[in-house]
């Protein structure tokens, strides 16, 4: 039951991105300047993601995944918690953005400063989101190795948050430091 519900989870969080880039691709206003040290496409970047991650499970002897496996009732109720709430809370995120939304740092025409909404709990609430669900994840199947997966997003995801403000810094000027010293940058409630 667990592990339907986060495959569900997972299926919406999916189905809406890919929905919501084809839409984009067709509606979305004209780019004006796009940040990016990336020269790949976001689907060859998730392809090369998941066979990094295959990868690491082939070369990592199946004795040290099983010794950081862990199994409890109330570690998995409250990933499904945290999954479901961190699931919800990407689609509320990427539904505020609408047009804007765009998988590297973008200016739009007639681009907008979304304070509103789950970007007045904290200034990405996507990667908030995302890291949530991976976190979520790892509860509710037990698995220590999918931590890794968390800090390396939590990694990947800084990175992006410094590019991001930065082209937002240099667009909305004060408007938007006033905005980084009133909301927290990825964890809600916490100004670190």
């Amino acid at each position: 039951m667990l592990l339907l519900a986060m495959s569900v989870c997972w299926a919406v969080f999916i189905g809406a991105w890919a929905l919501g880039a084809l839409y984009n691709s067709r509606f979305a206003p004209a780019t004006i300047r796009r940040e990016s040290r990336v020269s790949l496409k976001p689907w060859q970047l998730w392809i090369v993601s998941a066979a990094g991650v295959l990868l690491l499970q082939t070369l990592v002897p199946r004795s040290m995944w099983a010794a950081i496996t862990f199994r409890s009732d109330w570690l998995s109720a409250l990933g499904l918690v945290l999954l479901i709430g961190s699931t919800m809370l990407t689609l509320w995120a990427r539904c505020t953005l609408g047009r804007m939304w765009s998988f590297v740092p973008s200016l739009r025409e007639h681009h907008e400063l979304h304070t509103a909404g789950p970007y007045r709990v904290t200034r990405h609430p996507i990667y908030t989101g995302i890291l949530g669900m991976v976190l979520g994840s790892a509860l509710v199947a037990g698995s220590g190795g999918v931590l890794l997966t968390v800090l390396l997003l939590g990694l990947v995801f800084l990175g992006r948050i410094h590019s991001e403000e930065k082209l937002m810094l240099e667009t909305f000027g004060e408007r938007y430091s006033r905005y980084q010293r009133e909301v927290p940058r990825l964890v809600p409630f916490l100004h670190i």
